[in-house]
């Protein structure tokens, strides 16, 4: 429900869980490619886990995830992206109070 939702942070946490591997989700990185892409689209900054340079080789989903399969997990996440916006979550608590004139 949170993925449908779009919830910034979930799809987040899924990246880093099929990224590294946490418990009750198993190392993936083709699921880690794709959520990472959806995070990077949300607008985080993700850029440093798909730099293909010679310093993060070892660290690069660029490099560990072949390049036809990147392609179809990039259109993926775009297209989810369009039909999911980002969710923000804002409630009466996360207004900024030094805005409200009382």
């Amino acid at each position: 429900m949170a993925i449908q939702s779009g919830d910034e942070k979930y799809i987040s946490f899924l990246f880093f869980a099929y990224l590294q591997g946490v418990p009750g989700y198993n190392k993936n990185l083709e699921k880690a490619y794709y959520y990472g892409k959806i995070t990077s689209l949300y607008g985080d900054d993700v850029s440093g886990f798909f730099r293909a340079d010679k310093s993060s080789k070892d660290f690069s989903l660029s490099t560990k995830v072949a390049k036809n399969k990147q392609i179809v997990l990039t259109q993926k996440a775009k297209e989810f992206v369009r039909t999911h916006p980002p969710y923000h979550y804002y409630d009466e608590y996360s207004f900024p109070f030094d805005g409200m004139d009382f």
